[in-house]
Parts: C-alpha cells; sequence; structure tokens
C-alpha cells in the first residue's frame, strides 16, 4: 500500500499542510497590503519619502533643502517601490523642456522632480490626482516631445 493512498493517515495530513500553508500564504498576502501605507494619499507616511518627520515638514523649523531632503535621489525614492514599465528615460537631459519643468541637480529628468510631484492634489483634473502629475497630461508630454 502506497504512504499516500487513498483514507491514509499521511494523505491526511499532507492535504491538511497544504490547505494550510495556501491559507497562510494568501492571508499574509492580503493582510500585508492592507497594512501597507501609501506616501501618495492625504495620510501618506513622509519617512516612505523623507528623512525629516511629518511634524518637521509640517512645522516652520524647516525650510528650503531642510523640507525637500529625500531619502535618496529623485529616481531612488520613487523606485523603491515602482518601476519605470514603460521604459521612459530619467537620469538624461532633455533635448528640450518647453514647460520649463523642473530638473534634478545636474540638469536631469527625475520622476519626482520633473514629471511627477506627490504633494500636487487637482481633482478637476483626474490625471493629476491619480498620477501626481506635475501639470496636466497634454502639456507634460508634449513640453520635451515634439507632437
Amino acid at each position: 500500500m502506497s504512504l499516500y493512498a487513498p483514507g491514509s493517515r499521511k494523505l491526511v495530513f499532507f492535504n491538511a499542510f497544504v490547505a494550510v500553508s495556501l491559507w497562510a500564504t494568501l492571508n499574509a498576502q492580503s493582510v500585508s497590503a492592507a497594512e501597507r501605507v501609501s506616501p501618495h494619499d492625504a495620510q501618506g507616511a513622509c519617512l516612505s519619502c523623507h528623512i525629516a518627520t511629518e511634524r518637521d515638514l509640517r512645522s516652520d523649523r524647516l525650510s528650503g533643502d531642510g523640507k525637500s531632503q529625500l531619502k535618496s535621489d529623485a529616481n531612488g525614492v520613487c523606485l523603491q517601490c515602482h518601476g519605470i514599465d514603460f521604459g521612459h528615460g530619467v537620469g538624461k537631459k532633455p533635448e528640450m523642456n518647453r514647460k520649463g519643468l523642473p530638473l534634478d541637480g545636474d540638469g536631469l529628468i527625475a520622476c519626482a522632480i520633473t514629471c511627477h510631484d506627490m504633494h500636487v492634489v487637482a481633482a478637476e483634473n483626474p490625471h493629476q490626482k491619480a498620477y501626481h502629475l506635475r501639470i496636466p497630461v497634454e502639456d507634460l508630454c508634449f513640453s520635451c516631445h515634439d507632437r
């Protein structure tokens, strides 16, 4: 008789082990997603991106560079969670910049500086609200690209 024959104790324990393991895996993933803190909403965790605490960022104690101090460079902060799936270039100098979008300290395109601003909330423009675009998407792309 096989160790895993129908009705054998080992088969029952094996099936129970698989069921509990699957349940634990699925439950752990849903708990992780539910507990995940997004720095993108009004309740966002400032420390996800910034070195200073929310209290310091909201106070008058910090100004200028103190408020903009990020944990990483302006691309690294975003790449902690996001990938650049569609292959858009960052870290390169734009050939043109019709709208005068801000660039990083080296004059290069940076996620959190040039195209996106996590602190922009414009309810009248769903692209700005959803993607935190610095300016409306129609203007953003054609700031550097030809129509």
